[in-house]
């Protein structure tokens, strides 16, 4: 088997798996997260040496777990909030922009920091339930303030390699990522104002 080939395919399949997973289509999104993490199954057992693979698919393996749920809740309880649902795709957006964001790939973390702050925004309008909505603006104000932070810092950097050259191709980081504390809880905390109307990041194009 080669390595390198199952990973690709297993980041192929992640990215179908999210992109399902974004517009609702959980089924969809569970055979494709159950791919992924195969593949990246089988890469580790052919030698891959890509760090953290496990991770990744332990990551697969749970989002599974929790679209079964959502899948079952829809059969058994059909009213189940929708807000509620889009507040967890929106929280494994977070999840995957962290991802990205520690491996420094900025465009990508934007992209998806900003998706899910639009997910966040459009739900808290369509939802009446005050904790809920703090959830979600608490949620879309960390995301928008990463993502800020990212775009703020690439253009610094840029602007800094058209005048002088660069002592290190390596990139620099001048701001710490999101870090893990992005979780939510039922204490309200400040939040910034956010509006649909910001800006959005480039589009991703990988996972």
């Amino acid at each position: 088997m080669d390595a390198t080939a199952l990973e690709a395919d297993g980041f192929r399949f992640a990215k179908l798996a999210v992109l399902n997973d974004q517009n609702g289509n959980y089924r969809e999104a569970v055979f494709f997260y159950k791919e992924a993490a195969q593949a990246l199954i089988y890469a580790n057992i052919a030698g891959s040496i890509l760090e953290n693979i496990q991770d990744k698919v332990n990551e697969y393996l749970n989002r599974v777990e929790a679209l079964h749920s959502a899948v079952q809740a829809e059969v058994s309880a059909p009213l189940k909030s929708k807000q509620l649902l889009d507040l967890e795709r929106a929280h494994f957006l977070v999840t995957q922009a962290f991802d990205e964001d520690e491996k420094g790939n900025v465009d990508e973390a934007v992209e998806l920091y900003t998706e899910a702050v639009e997910l966040c925004i459009k739900t808290a309008n369509e939802t009446t339930d005050p904790v809920l909505q703090v959830k979600l603006k608490q949620l879309a104000s960390q995301a928008l303030d990463r993502a800020e932070n990212l775009k703020e810092s690439t253009t610094k950097l840029s602007q800094k390699d058209k005048s002088a050259t660069p002592k290190s191709s390596q990139p620099v980081r001048s701001v710490q990522p999101l870090g893990p504390d992005f979780s939510l809880n039922d204490k309200p905390q400040s939040t910034r104002p956010v509006h649909a109307a910001e800006p959005r990041g480039q589009r991703y194009s990988a996972e």
